[in-house]
């Protein structure tokens, strides 16, 4: 039986536990792989019990995955993980103060404690922890290269990219090949890709082509909203999550290969799937258990209306959350994902019986409470904290 992970919003001190293990002191530099920066003299292992506080030299960067038994960040003390490093915490995480990754993520299955100034985000990212946003305006062209055309320059890496409705009728064709962090195809907009793209996330309300012999790949979640389309023609497309589609999918000659091993990594819901001479595999039952918030930010968590199918997610249900619903009465679910563009503000307890991801914002407000039973995992645009 897996541990119950209890997230606790309290007032806390240095904690004893911590400060009988290793301790940082940065008197060498800031490689957490230093065994002179740590009292007693060595780096840290997977049993270790880590303690990062305050210091006047330098604090510690870690530039490696890393598997620790038990860690206490202090408060006003910091702990950066470069890159796409995972920080793996197997019995107790402490954050009362700050807790940054980049590409990587943090992940327990332990006791997480988050003080009262505590927070885990991804550093550089926006306030609430969002990857940096860019939205297509077509101002001259339907040139996806062209700087003018875009509100905070050209997709790259570690961008969102909105494709909004343009009243100048000028929508892009990606002809580079690509990468960024998620898409979001807004409805009457139109995204045409007719080379490689590498992204993490993709909603599509609008209409999204595929042509030629582009390759789509999306390293996680991809759904076609219920007034969404997604023409594939003789191209294909990769999904390593889920592939919800609610709108109509062409797949004309076409392949979308899922290489999850989720049971209900497909789920179709009231839509048209035209395969023709296209290839698609997928267990029509998935659709039961999953919900996918579709309510406005600052929505109520308990509006059936709010979500797709409409009725509010239960104690067997998967949640999925792309805006910001709050939550106000406590709640029970299987399990939970937030994406990049979305946040839960819990004003209750929320259980989660299984896996908990947060690749959006988490934020905790008064009577906000949460208990899960599996892995907890923070990466990409994602943040923890207490308003």
């Amino acid at each position: 039986m897996k541990p119950t992970l209890w997230i606790a919003l309290l007032l806390v001190s240095s904690s004893a536990w911590a400060q009988d293990g290793k301790v940082w002191t940065g008197v060498a530099d800031d490689r957490w792989e230093n065994g002179a920066n740590w009292t007693p003299e060595g780096a840290p292992g997977k049993d270790s019990t880590v303690y990062v506080g305050p210091v006047k030299t330098k604090p510690p960067i870690l530039r490696r995955t890393t598997v620790l038994r038990r860690l206490l960040v202090e408060e006003n003390a910091t702990l950066t993980i470069q890159g796409e490093r995972v920080l793996y915490v197997t019995e107790r995480l402490e954050v009362n103060g700050t807790l940054h990754f980049g590409e990587g993520a943090v992940e327990t299955e332990g006791a997480l404690t988050m003080g009262p100034k505590g927070r885990m985000a991804a550093r550089g990212d926006a306030k609430q922890g969002k990857a940096k946003t860019t939205t297509w305006t077509g101002t001259v062209s339907n040139v996806w290269m062209e700087p003018r055309n875009w509100s905070l320059g050209v997709p790259s890496v570690g961008y969102s990219v909105n494709i909004p409705q343009v009243s100048t009728n000028f929508y892009p064709t990606v002809t580079p090949v690509t990468t960024f962090h998620s898409l979001y195809v807004a409805p009457q907009a139109t995204l045409t890709v007719g080379s490689g793209v590498t992204t993490t996330n993709i909603v599509i309300d609008g209409t999204l082509n595929v042509t030629g012999d582009a390759s789509f790949v999306v390293l996680e979640d991809a759904t076609v909203g219920t007034v969404g389309a997604l023409n594939l023609g003789t191209s294909s497309m990769t999904i390593g999550g889920t592939f919800s589609n609610s709108g109509v999918t062409n797949f004309s000659s076409g392949t979308v290969t899922l290489t999850s091993n989720y049971v209900e990594a497909i789920q179709v819901y009231a839509s048209a799937i035209h395969l023709n001479e296209g290839h698609l595999s997928f267990s029509p039952e998935s659709r039961e258990h999953v919900r996918t918030w579709r309510g406005k930010p600052d929505g109520d968590w308990h509006d059936p209306k709010n979500w797709e199918p409409a009725e509010v997610p239960g104690p067997n249900d998967e949640v999925f959350l792309r805006t910001d619903p709050v939550l106000s009465k406590p709640a029970a679910v299987k399990s939970l994902k937030i994406e990049p563009s979305g946040a839960l503000i819990l004003r209750a307890k929320l259980e989660v019986k299984e896996d908990l991801d947060v690749q959006g914002e988490l934020r905790f407000e008064k009577g906000g409470d949460l208990q899960a039973g599996g892995l907890f995992r923070i990466k990409g645009g994602g943040s923890v904290s207490r308003k």
